[in-house]
């Protein structure tokens, strides 16, 4: 079924799509579509031909890797906005290079990956903002590579927490107040479960919680369920400087 028009403005959310006029927006829709998957489904395999690629309307998707004695990665947790598996567009003869699964039930823009490339041999005026795109977008794992493999523990989950806040309009910090500039307190919720944040920091989970408890012994967070409520953030912030 083809994509509705209506959607155009959600599917600009994404930057693989802000620059992209009216008229090449059709072009792309004819052959897109939105589908809904439950919590848990998978969307691709390792492996697996790569015909299509994603942007998140709503729920929350993850790449994950699995070694051969069961053990999972988390590569990256995708949210509503945010493109998944778009870097295949590109590559000719394409194979999902990881998993992909939802991690929380929610629907998905389909594109397919043929179209999408068409639209920028066609139009190659669009090329070049993707680019700058795609290279902030690798500049930015780049940067979490060297978290990962350069710092401890501690700085990962704290570095997380500050990126889950900052990333929100609403929640915009004032370091030296120690509030969000709303006057509100400064709190926040992970967007997925403790488990795959710990495996997306590479931390493991009992170290993850463990780090949770002496921040909250610190007086530097309350935490209840899935809410983080930062009670000092300058002190939170100094932590790690």
């Amino acid at each position: 079924m083809t994509l509705s028009p209506i959607y155009k403005n959600e599917v600009r959310r994404s930057k693989l799509f802000s620059t992209f006029n009216e008229t090449v927006l059709d072009q792309i829709f004819l052959k897109s579509k939105i589908i809904y998957k439950k919590s848990c489904s998978p969307l691709f395999n390792k492996g697996d031909p790569a015909t299509h690629f994603y942007v998140v309307r709503s729920g929350c998707a993850k790449q994950f890797l699995t070694s051969p004695d069961g053990h999972e990665k988390t590569l990256n947790v995708i949210r509503p906005g945010s493109a998944l598996a778009e870097i295949q567009v590109f590559l000719q003869q394409a194979e999902h290079c990881c998993n992909g699964e939802m991690l929380e039930g929610g629907e998905l823009f389909e594109f397919n990956c043929q179209t999408y490339l068409q639209v920028l041999q066609q139009q190659p005026e669009y090329a070049l903002p993707l680019i700058r795109n795609l290279s902030q977008k690798i500049q930015q794992q780049m940067e979490e590579i060297g978290h990962l493999t350069l710092v401890d523990a501690r700085y990962r989950l704290t570095h997380y927490i500050f990126s889950q806040i900052e990333c929100r309009d609403k929640y915009q910090c004032d370091s030296n107040t120690q509030t969000c500039k709303n006057g509100e307190g400064c709190s926040l919720k992970l967007p997925t479960s403790k488990a795959t944040i710990a495996s997306l920091l590479s931390i493991q989970r009992e170290t993850f919680s463990r780090i949770l408890g002496k921040m909250k012994a610190e007086n530097m967070i309350s935490v209840k369920g899935s809410e983080i409520q930062i009670t000092n953030l300058k002190k939170l912030r100094d932590s790690v400087l």
